[in-house]
């Protein structure tokens, strides 16, 4: 990327800055200020969301846990196969529901942790979007 094009990308940013702080009455740094506020609450919102699906992540492999400790004792119990099918329901939907939750967190914490490390950057996007 060459220098003229370096300016003219500036030039349209601060041009940007600047319609959209007199489009919304407010100055230029204060607008700046604003989103790169907004993109830390971005990142904690998704930090805490990541700590909530974890915790309920733990409960459920938690529960189906359990399940299988239940289901071992029943076996001994010398009960069948067909007595064990809500004990095994519950294991298998604990477990799907512990993989969900996962994943759910740990695409709530790569965003935490992106908003987190460099909330300048996502501040950056969203001016660049209103251009």
């Amino acid at each position: 990327m060459d220098t003229t094009s370096v300016n003219h990308l500036f030039t349209k940013l601060y041009e940007g800055i600047n319609a959209a702080s007199e489009a919304l009455s407010v100055p230029a740094g204060e607008l700046w200020r604003i989103y790169v506020t907004q993109a830390f609450v971005n990142g904690v919102t998704s930090a805490v969301i990541c700590a909530v699906l974890s915790i309920g992540c733990y409960y459920l492999i938690k529960i189906a846990q359990n399940q299988v400790t239940r289901l071992e004792k029943e076996k001994e119990a010398g009960r069948g196969c067909a007595d064990h099918e809500g004990i095994i329901l519950g294991i298998v939907f604990s477990v799907i529901g512990a993989v969900a939750l996962a994943i759910g967190a740990l695409c709530s914490c790569v965003d935490a942790i992106k908003y987190l490390y460099n909330p300048e950057y996502y501040a950056l996007e969203r001016i660049l979007a209103h251009l």
